[in-house]
């Protein structure tokens, strides 16, 4: 009968309603090179206390040198915060024209992920924190005085991608692999704009995936729920 597919989308999208834009979740990690080991050691030498003089480290060197450092020391939690807008990194297959009987077919050759880039748009505090945070990052990989390029593992970092339903709760999560910060746009400053400064940044990468055990862990429970009630119906028959 006629309408039945529309009673079924209806059904569908009332059930589990459909994925929202808007309701996501960005999680940076932190490279090495902002955050590593040579730089937690300093970080506990700092905050070592010295009870004979009942000062720590750390307090002589915030009156040397001000504060510590806060985009190679602090986390990525705010900054992660601050992403207003997620382009995600789709996939691309390549093809190679075959010839077989007198025809011309394509075949799959390679699988590409989209120019390998994934730009992220974050909102800029008023401290200028976030820039900040990317200038000091991409300073880090390539040394702008002695053009020295750091080794590629300890600038790259994992980038993890969470949506979200209307209830908060995690739907999916994809992860991007081996990320690090290749072009940053410049920020318009006019007298005749009022809106917030954002700042795109665009990664490139290794590799992108979906997580399976967010998957999995779904599946195996509507699967559970589906046991159970089969089990009911086996029961009551």
């Amino acid at each position: 009968m006629a309408g039945q597919g529309l009673k079924e989308f209806l059904a569908e999208v009332g059930t589990k309603d459909l994925a929202r834009s808007h309701r996501f979740e960005v999680i940076i990690g932190t490279p090495k090179c902002l955050n590593g080991v040579a730089n937690t050691i300093v970080n506990a030498v700092l905050d070592t206390e010295i009870p004979v003089l009942n000062f720590s480290i750390n307090d002589a060197t915030k009156v040397l040198a001000g504060s510590k450092n806060t985009p190679e020391n602090g986390n990525t939690q705010n900054i992660s915060l601050m992403c207003e807008e997620a382009i995600f990194p789709g996939l691309m297959m390549g093809s190679k024209p075959y010839k077989y009987n007198n025809r011309v077919e394509n075949r799959a050759t390679f699988l590409d992920y989209n120019g390998e880039s994934a730009t992220f748009t974050f909102l800029c505090n008023s401290d200028w924190a976030v820039k900040k945070y990317f200038d000091t990052w991409m300073r880090k990989i390539v040394n702008p005085e002695k053009r020295y390029v750091l080794p590629y593992e300890d600038y790259t970092c994992q980038i993890e991608l969470y949506s979200l339903n209307q209830k908060d709760e995690v739907t999916n999560k994809w992860i991007i692999e081996e990320a690090w910060p290749r072009s940053m746009a410049p920020a318009s400053l006019a007298w005749s704009n009022t809106q917030f400064v954002r700042i795109p940044v665009t990664f490139t990468f290794r590799n992108w995936y979906q997580d399976q055990n967010i998957v999995q862990k779904g599946a195996n429970f509507v699967g559970g729920l589906l046991g159970q009630q089969n089990a009911l119906e086996g029961g009551s028959s």
